[in-house]
Order: C-alpha cells, then sequence, then structure tokens
C-alpha cells in the first residue's frame, strides 16, 4: 500500500469526514521493496485500540464478539493498520427496555479509555464496527464523543471516520439518533408481533395452512405434513419450483380465489420458509436477526433439512430494502452466468445447534443455478472496491473510487453502468473481472 504523503504522520493525511478508504490508495505489494523503505512505513502506521461489544450472552454465545474482531482484523490488514488490542464487552445492553436510559457498564470501553490516554502515541486510534458499538442512545453518545474532543483522539468505523471536531460530532449524534430509533421500532414491532401471536393462541380462530388447534394447542395436519415431506424431497432430488407448484396443485389441498401457476409457486416458497413444519418458531428479532426455538408439537421435516432450505430457497428482498445491494444487476453467477438477485439468509437457532448463514447474500435467480448459489453479499461489496481501486490505478482515473465512496447508492449504480460495459462474476472469495477468469494467468 502506498500512502500519498507517506512522509508526514498518517493522520494528517486522512480527510476530514471522509472514510479511510477514501484517502487511502490501494496499490499492488511491491515484492522489491527494501527493508529501510518497509521500516519508513511502519513507523507510520496507525494503531488501533480496537473496540467490540455485544448486547447478549446468545450473541456472546453465537461468536459476534469474535466476528467484530475479524471485521476489524481485515479492514485493518486492507489498511495496512496495526491491530493488535481489542477490547470486549461481552453481553452488554446499551439500551433499558421501555425507557431510554443507559443500562449497562461498559467496563472494557472504559478500559479502553484509561489506556490510550494513558499512552498518548500520536498514531493511536479507536476503532469499532460501528457507531452502535459505543452508544445506542444520543446520551451515551454525546458523553463518549465529549471525551474523545477532550483528548483529541480520532473514532474509526469499517465506514467513517470522526475526527474531534464540532462537525464529525454532529454527524456521530446522527448516527446515535439513528441507532436509538432504530431500537425503539424493532421494540414497537416484537412487542406488537408477540400480542398478535397471543391473541390467535387465546382463541381457536382460523388456523394456519397445514395446522389445526384445539384452544391454544397446535398440530400439524398428517395430510398436509406428507405433503411437505413430499416437497421437501422431490426439491432434494432436482425439482423446479415449478414443477412443485404443480405437485401442490394436484394434491387438492391449497385453493385460491385467483389460482395461478404464479401464486402456486409463492405459496411453495412460503411452505418451504415455513419453520413450524420443522417443529420451530419465531420469536422476536435480535439486532435484525431471525431467531427460532422449538414448538410444543413435532415438525415433519428435520431441524437441519429446514436449515438447508432456507440456503437453497432464501427470503428475496423487495422494495426499498433492495437499495443496499448496490451490485443488483451489475453482477453474473460464476456457473449459470445469470445476474443475482439480492436475498436473506438470517435463520439463527435458540438452543446449542447454532446454524450459522451469512445475513445478506446475493442468490441465483429462478432458472438458474439448481440449487441456486449464494455468494455473501458484504464480501462481495468488498471485493467490489478493491476492484474499482484497481480500475483507477489501472485507466488513470484518479479520484474515480473516491467519487465512487461519496455517491449515493443509486449514483453509484449508475457509475457501475457507465464505467463497466459488462457485469462482473461473482465468486465464493468475491467478485472478479470477467476476463481475468477467462485467462487466469
Amino acid at each position: 500500500m502506498l500512502v500519498e504523503g507517506a512522509e508526514r504522520p498518517l493522520i494528517s493525511v486522512l480527510r476530514r469526514g471522509k472514510s479511510v478508504s477514501d484517502t487511502l490508495r490501494i496499490m499492488p505489494n511491491e515484492p522489491t521493496m527494501s527493508d529501510a523503505e518497509a521500516n519508513r512505513l511502519r513507523a507510520n502506521r496507525l494503531i488501533a485500540f480496537s473496540y467490540v461489544r455485544v448486547s447478549s450472552s446468545p450473541q456472546d454465545y453465537d461468536g459476534h464478539v469474535e466476528g467484530q474482531i475479524v471485521e476489524i482484523a481485515t479492514w485493518a490488514k486492507l489498511l495496512h493498520v496495526v491491530a493488535d488490542r481489542f477490547y470486549a464487552d461481552r453481553a452488554v445492553s446499551l439500551w433499558q427496555r421501555g425507557s431510554r436510559h443507559r443500562d449497562g457498564a461498559q467496563v472494557a470501553l472504559r478500559q479502553l479509555q484509561q489506556d490510550i490516554v494513558r499512552e498518548r502515541d500520536g498514531r493511536a486510534i479507536i476503532v469499532g464496527v460501528d457507531v452502535s458499538r459505543f452508544a445506542r442512545n444520543r446520551d451515551k453518545g454525546r458523553e463518549f464523543f465529549e471525551w474523545v474532543m477532550e483528548h483529541g483522539f480520532t473514532v474509526y468505523t469499517l465506514d467513517e471516520v470522526f475526527t474531534p471536531d464540532e462537525l464529525s460530532a454532529s454527524n456521530w449524534f446522527d448516527r446515535c439518533v439513528e441507532a436509538e430509533e432504530e431500537i425503539i421500532r424493532n421494540s414497537a414491532s416484537a412487542d406488537r408481533q408477540h400480542r398478535e401471536r397471543e391473541a390467535v393462541f387465546a382463541q381457536t380462530g382460523r388456523p394456519s395452512w397445514g395446522f389445526a388447534s384445539t384452544g391454544i394447542t397446535r398440530h400439524i395436519r398428517e395430510a398436509h405434513g406428507q405433503l411437505v415431506e413430499r416437497l421437501y424431497s422431490e426439491f432434494f432430488k432436482g425439482a423446479t419450483l415449478t414443477q412443485l407448484a404443480q405437485t401442490l396443485a394436484d394434491s387438492g389441498l391449497w385453493h385460491a380465489r385467483d389460482d395461478s401457476p404464479a401464486r402456486r409457486k409463492k405459496k411453495v416458497k412460503q411452505l418451504l420458509q415455513e419453520p413450524n413444519f420443522a417443529g420451530l418458531q419465531k420469536f422476536p428479532r435480535v439486532g435484525g436477526v431471525r431467531r427460532l426455538g422449538p414448538t410444543t408439537y413435532p415438525g415433519v421435516v428435520s431441524y437441519q433439512d429446514f436449515f438447508l432450505m432456507q440456503q437453497l430457497v432464501p427470503h428475496r428482498v423487495l422494495g426499498s430494502r433492495r437499495q443496499r445491494f448496490y451490485m443488483l444487476g451489475r453482477v453474473n453467477c460464476e456457473q449459470c452466468r445469470k445476474p443475482l438477485v439480492p436475498a436473506d439468509i438470517n435463520y439463527l437457532r435458540q438452543d446449542g445447534q447454532h446454524e450459522k448463514f451469512v445475513k445478506h447474500a446475493y442468490v441465483c435467480p429462478e432458472g438458474g443455478c439448481h440449487p441456486p448459489r449464494v455468494y455473501d453479499a458484504d464480501l462481495m461489496h468488498l471485493t467490489l472496491k478493491m476492484r474499482l481501486q484497481e480500475h483507477e490505478y489501472r485507466s488513470g482515473d484518479k479520484g474515480f473510487y473516491t467519487r465512487w465512496m461519496n455517491a449515493s447508492r443509486t449514483e453509484q449504480r449508475s457509475m457501475l453502468r457507465d464505467n463497466f460495459h459488462f457485469n462482473f462474476i461473482a465468486t465464493q472469495d468475491g467478485v472478479e473481472w470477467p476476463s481475468r477468469l477467462r485467462n487466469p494467468a
């Protein structure tokens, strides 16, 4: 990595209010770099005091702390930042249900503050995955950043830089407000879902398709359970959703007022994505993750088959939520070469058997690979940035990567369309140029 102005301390080169990757230009490794040159560059490396936090014991057990450490280490490796000091608060919530008052004590964060002040190294920075790790409400966020400004430190997240000035303080406060509003919305949604679920179990009412109820006791109807087992079996043997839709129609167990092939395919996907048939029930989301726990009745398919099916038939992302997938329409599957579509795959078990999947993904469309291939969206977005930096270096279009990073999601997609008259190719390691896959040498 070559850094413009490497003779000066690296912190003075970073532009205010921009991400680190906006101001650092990643270049191919120089195999002929001398020890003297390497030592000169090492002397200017930033030293990260990294902070990670999870709110609950299940998140700690799932390895979310270690996941944040991996994300920070990947970021530091990309930017040649020294990252060997990590401070972790495990199962420390910054939100008290039904109140805006702060809750847990961040012992590790306090230790980080003491250590970084005591050492007073001009290259020291504070790093976290995002603002919500440091503060989950506006009061705690304001308190922390006042300390940052008092001591003159710079705070980095994976996407932004906050320098000790009033502009960054305003941006930091905005992020804390966003985090607070998000958790209020999630809490309200969880409460509403809980009330609705209790209302259903409190009365007999109309049961869900395939289930019968007696008071609050539910069970799967025998014929419907056998049909779901058959749908799973045929899909794993290679049947398409269109073929499964015909199987559903031939069973005579499902009828719709406006029956059509599209409606039958949609119903098949709902049945394959329904955890109740695996003896699992949904719990309120925690941190955007769908959590599942056992029901009081047995399922007709195994846990393992259900979780495998969620990878093969994921929840497609619709509406405004598609905006975060800015490679939509610009990346093809390496196998079927069809444009990928965005999807969410984020079920987790509540017990000791923790199946873990990527939270956001690109998957093959219907008619593509069978079963569909699943690509980690976050990994693809990271490697796309590396491809764009290579493009800037090779084309001589200085500032292209910075302009792209500062653009909105819509503008980013337009820039990809206008500058690259081909689609990138998705691999399990990220995205690649089509020409590089055709000519590996």
